[in-house]
């Protein structure tokens, strides 16, 4: 099983080992680890399995819970990872016996964490078969045992996968092994649109306009092969070498068939700054929806 390692606070020094498959953290005494600081809540976060591996959840805490120094709400613990929570740090020690995402997957050579969302996180990865570097998509841990979300990613490996086109990531292989859901795809040298807003501030207009040419080619194409994306936003698109524009996300997608089919006029999919009004009112939507998020794209 592994272990905290306290790395300051009064109980600097001292080790924790995860005995059981939900270890409570927090300021009360009945935790199963105590923090010693003002900043802890009661209860403040916890340690879960998800089969074999291991997540960090914070329960709602005051203060916040910050794992290698950034604030989270849940996120899937990697061994080395650092857990603060005011003063008091710790880090997750792999012990003997102990497995990582690494020693499940035989196909993937899996290096850096490059993202996680709400279903999944994205590791670069090397496809040993191929010799070729790829974006292994894993589904997040907790999902793993629930097949509505084992079938929806699967659903968006598959979608992505029956498209061809110069500006949508394309999908090499999706398959489980060892409880562990993974598609892999294309990996892109680049920064999302998202992630060059914040550090550079707006594009100019040129650079605006280009970048949502090459991502209305890649709806046109989704489109003529009757696949809604649902969720155009900075955060999807990215830009690669040569300024190559890739679509990317198709979590959410539907078919053409399946939009007009739903009858429930109940389910709202997409990010709301980015979404047209039909789909945050939960009425039918179709393509069009498309052409809206990339307007409000474009505006951002």
């Amino acid at each position: 099983m592994p272990k905290l390692v306290c790395q300051s606070g009064p109980n600097a020094g001292h080790e924790f080992v995860i005995a059981k498959d939900l270890v409570v953290l927090g300021r009360q005494s009945s935790c199963d680890v105590q923090i010693v600081d003002g900043m802890a809540s009661r209860a403040h976060c916890h340690i879960r399995r998800d089969g074999k591996l291991w997540s960090l959840i914070d329960l709602g805490s005051r203060n916040g819970t910050l794992h290698n120094d950034k604030r989270i709400n849940e996120r899937q613990l990697t061994f080395g990872d650092r857990i603060r929570v005011g003063q008091v740090e710790y880090v997750f020690v792999k012990q003997a016996g102990d497995a990582e995402l690494k020693d499940l997957l035989s196909k993937y050579e899996v290096g850096e964490k490059l993202g996680e969302g709400g279903m999944g996180i994205v590791f670069k990865a090397s496809q040993r078969s191929m010799a070729r570097t790829v974006a292994l998509k894993i589904l997040a841990p907790k999902y793993a045992s629930r097949p509505k979300f084992v079938d929806q990613f699967i659903r968006e490996a598959r979608a992505a996968g029956a498209l061809n086109h110069p500006n949508i990531i394309q999908v090499h292989d999706v398959g489980t092994e060892n409880d562990i859901h993974y598609f892999s795809m294309e990996f892109v040298d680049g920064s999302t649109c998202m992630q060059l807003l914040r550090a550079d501030g707006p594009f100019v207009v040129s650079e605006a306009l280009e970048i949502a040419r090459q991502v209305g080619r890649a709806l046109d194409y989704a489109h003529q092969h009757r696949l809604i994306h649902q969720d155009i936003k900075p955060d999807n698109i990215m830009i690669g070498p040569g300024n190559l524009v890739k679509l990317a996300d198709l979590g959410i997608s539907k078919t053409f068939d399946e939009a007009e089919s739903e009858t429930d006029g109940k389910k709202v999919m997409g990010t709301p700054h980015y979404m047209a009004p039909e789909a945050g009112l939960g009425k039918k939507i179709d393509h069009r929806v498309d052409i809206y998020s990339l307007g409000a794209t474009l505006y951002h």
